[in-house]
């Protein structure tokens, strides 16, 4: 990195209010905890001290859909059709404070083929009636012995009521039998006493000076300052300083053998002072008397905690910001949060050490940003540390097309299209300036097979027969695959998920696609170097342009691949299971390993990434992707449901400059007119690009092969269309220098220079006063037309419910 910036080291530091304890003399290599603290420097409180537990009485449970049948004090869940069925407690805990608990559940599986789930799960509405839905916790699917799940939530705000639920879903034979459910409350009331990364810990020691700090998962031990070895592993920390930012590179290995369950943390002291959290581009919080953490968690049964939805965290003491975010380069199964009570910002990261893969490595930066800009100063700082991730090579913006042939779609031209999902017609797409990106989908393996005896659908030993004849076999590619690097759960079984779809009726079977799996594995099958030869020619733009990853945050792949033969092959750190702390790969970076190896081919080649479905939950893709985008439905059931603001901004955010793609899936026939329009100007507002595929996700119905359905709406592409594409070739930025609006529905963000978009989230009309930040006088309405006047600096507008409108500071 210190070739491609300044280095800034403790003056320019000390002039943001940085201050590193550690960073007096440069270095390039130190021993983590120069100061070393004897013992547990956050001791792990005693479990049956820490909680207090409140057993819910069978008795009491009411029946979820199919019901159950309560025998003694257990109940059993068999609903007899592919619904759920369950038992049901409402808990109402009206707290006043957001405090943490646990829901813990015993359980076996006594019937099922493995599909299905066997579930403990928690809905929770809060104080202020938003709700938190769907926290959830699978049981083994096959018959087994009795297992216990648990569901840690450590709330923002506090909880009025909550429902928890044991049930099973999707199968016919699936029973399973269940104990009613523990509520596990921690009692955190001491001085000392706090939850530190889900951990119910006491303070034993200083932590005044930066850190690295250890937790043995399996012990269920409190964190140790980790001083060269400590907990069973040897850790070293390098360091290098550029761009007034400290960037940490991690490597820890094992020194005691077995498998461990290890979480390691960073821990950045905080001044005394004014305390602020930045918990998004539209949030600032006061937390100077907050004694919890403060985190956006993404919840997946692996690791310790979850992973952060965000790359950073960001907080301000007395009006100075400091971050510190993950490394796109060295990812692994990582969270960031700010701990107000211990004035602590960190990160950290868990790891599975193992016998074939001993070692691990991570990457994270601590850096100053500019808090009078919040959340987007720190992420336009963050964006400025790593350059070569935020370059946008679509320059050429537009539509998505997916699969079929543009040059079938009559008057093309009207509907900006300026992408291809599919290499069906390279050379027609070459002579119209249209970007063609090649289409695979990592992790699955789609093999078709009937079920037996007139059944619409196989059983899972039948799946497995018939991919077990397929491999022996040896023709099939996939197949071949499938037997190299096929997923197993913690029982040793293949992962699939058997569906019937447009695409395929048989099962999607997981492959573990990391490229480390060599020459017989999933990503050698699809992406290796027979696939560039064959279909890379020239130079860009002539022929194929680039890969595009479909199903990048794999929503039909299990979580964890517990199969031990493909541990070796990951570069990326494994995981552990949140609930067996079994050694595993979690598959978000399974899935990022493959997007790197791409990205790195097609750059060797001149060309471009696009993905789908992303960015969503993972934050780690976006960096090596030019393109991204999803299919989605705003229009479910009759009823308009649009993408959120939060959702938007998030992948706004991640994406940067670069360009963020729709495919609208959905009843088309009942989405014209009103909703169209305001398709197109949600769309506009962030500077996205809204196009349409199929009610099925498939080529069938497919909107831009059916006149009838475009020609209806060309009107509307012919208007908004020239504004996204203006507004997104310009570039979205992070910090809004251009115009401000005093009303919260009322949102703007900026694009380039000159442009600003205005957009109203609710359904009413709102009075604004916007304000030109620059000094404008006078801008050019680009939707409807006219200058809008800054008397002052301010304009006073009406801005009616879901609409857009455009300003161009620089028109003549």
């Amino acid at each position: 990195m210190k070739n491609k910036f300044i280095a800034v080291f403790l003056i320019l530091m000390l002039g943001m209010g940085v201050s590193f304890a550690d960073n007096s003399t440069p270095q390039s290599t130190l021993q983590a905890a120069e100061r070393p603290v004897g013992g547990e420097v956050l001791s792990a409180l005693n479990t049956g001290a820490a909680l207090r537990t409140e057993p819910l009485a069978a008795q009491a449970a009411r029946p979820y859909k199919a019901g159950f049948v309560r025998e003694g004090d257990e109940v059993v869940c068999a609903p007899a059709a592919k619904t759920a069925g369950g038992a049901c407690w409402t808990v109402r805990l009206d707290q006043k404070t957001a405090q943490p608990f646990r829901i813990s559940a015993r359980g076996k599986v006594e019937a099922g083929d493995g599909q299905g789930e066997a579930l403990l799960y928690v809905d929770v509405t809060y104080q202020d009636g938003d709700h938190l839905w769907g926290v959830k916790e699978r049981f083994a699917p096959k018959p087994g012995d009795w297992t216990k799940r648990h569901v840690l939530l450590v709330p923002a705000k506090p909880i009025r009521v909550m429902a928890i639920y044991v049930m099973v879903r999707g199968s016919e034979t699936l029973r399973a039998r269940f104990c009613p459910p523990v509520l596990e409350r921690f009692d955190l009331r001491t001085e000392d006493a706090t939850l530190f990364d889900n951990v119910p810990v006491a303070k034993r020691g200083m932590l005044d000076k930066p850190c690295l700090l250890v937790r043995d998962v399996q012990a269920d031990s409190g964190f140790e300052q980790a001083a060269g070895t400590a907990k069973g592993a040897r850790f070293e920390t390098k360091r290098e300083s550029a761009g007034g930012a400290t960037f940490y590179d991690v490597s820890v290995a094992d020194v005691q053998g077995g498998d461990r369950a290890l979480t390691f943390v960073w821990a950045q002291p905080l001044s005394a002072g004014r305390l602020e959290y930045f918990g998004s581009p539209r949030a600032a919080q006061d937390v100077t008397d907050a004694r919890g953490e403060f985190r956006d968690l993404v919840p997946v049964p692996c690791g310790a905690g979850g992973h952060s939805r965000w790359p950073f965290l960001a907080a301000a003491v007395d009006g100075k910001g400091m971050a510190i975010g993950l490394d796109p380069r060295r990812p692994g199964f990582s969270r960031v949060a700010l701990h107000a009570g211990l004035r602590l910002l960190y990160a950290a990261f868990d790891v599975a050490l193992v016998p074939e893969k001993k070692t691990a490595r991570v990457g994270f930066v601590v850096f100053p940003f500019e808090a009078k800009d919040g959340f987007r100063g720190a992420l336009a700082a963050y964006q400025r540390l790593f350059p070569e991730f935020n370059e946008v090579k679509q320059t050429k913006q537009g539509n998505w097309m997916a699969f079929r042939p543009i040059s079938k779609v009559d008057g093309w031209e009207d509907f900006g299209f300026a992408i291809k999902e599919g290499d069906g017609e390279t050379d027609w797409d070459d002579a119209h300036g249209i970007t063609t990106y090649h289409y695979t989908e990592p992790t699955t393996w789609w093999m078709g097979i009937k079920g037996r005896d007139g059944r619409e659908q196989a059983t899972m030993a039948e799946c497995v027969a018939e991919a077990e004849r397929l491999a022996a076999e040896g023709k099939q590619r996939y197949a071949r695959a499938w037997k190299a690097c096929a997923f197993r759960d913690e029982n040793g079984d293949p992962c699939g998920v058997i569906r019937n779809t447009p695409w395929c009726n048989g099962i999607a079977w997981n492959l573990n696609c990391a490229p480390g799996q060599g020459p017989d594995g999933e990503f050698e099958a699809k992406l290796g170097e027979a696939h560039f030869a064959k279909n890379y020619r020239g130079v860009f733009p002539e022929g194929l342009d680039g890969e595009y990853v479909d199903s990048s945050e794999m929503y039909v792949t299990a979580p964890i691949d517990f199969n031990r033969a493909n541990f070796a092959g990951m570069d990326t750190p494994l995981v552990f299971g949140a609930q067996n702390l079994k050694p595993g790969v979690f598959k978000g970076l399974m899935g990022f390993e493959y997007v790197r190896e791409a990205w790195r081919k097609v750059r060797a080649r001149g060309r471009r990434m696009m993905a789908n479905g992303t960015p969503g939950r993972w934050w780690w893709l976006a960096p090596y992707l030019d393109v991204m985008g999803t299919e989605t439905d705003w229009l479910r059931a009759g009823k308009w449901q649009p993408m959120s603001d939060s959702s938007l901004m998030y992948a706004r955010a991640l994406c940067g400059a670069k360009p963020y793609c729709f495919l609208m899936n959905t009843d088309v026939n009942a989405f014209k007119g009103e909703w169209v329009d305001k398709y197109m100007q949600r769309a506009l507002a962030y500077g996205m690009y809204p196009s349409f595929f199929s009610p099925q996700a498939t080529s069938k119905s497919h909107y831009f092969m059916t006149p009838k359905y475009y020609n209806r709406d060309r009107d509307y592409f012919k208007k908004y269309m020239p504004l996204c594409i203006r507004v997104g070739e310009a570039g979205w930025r992070p910090v809004n220098r251009l115009l401000a609006s005093d009303a919260p529905q009322v949102i703007t963000e900026q694009f380039g220079d000159r442009y600003a978009t205005i957009y109203n989230l609710s359904t009413n009309t709102v009075s604004a006063t916007l304000t030109s930040l620059a000094g404008a006088t006078a801008a050019r309405e680009l939707v409807g037309g006219g200058e809008w006047r800054f008397a002052n600096g301010r304009h006073e507008v009406q801005v009616p419910g879901e609409t857009v409108f455009v300003l161009d500071f620089q028109s003549p």
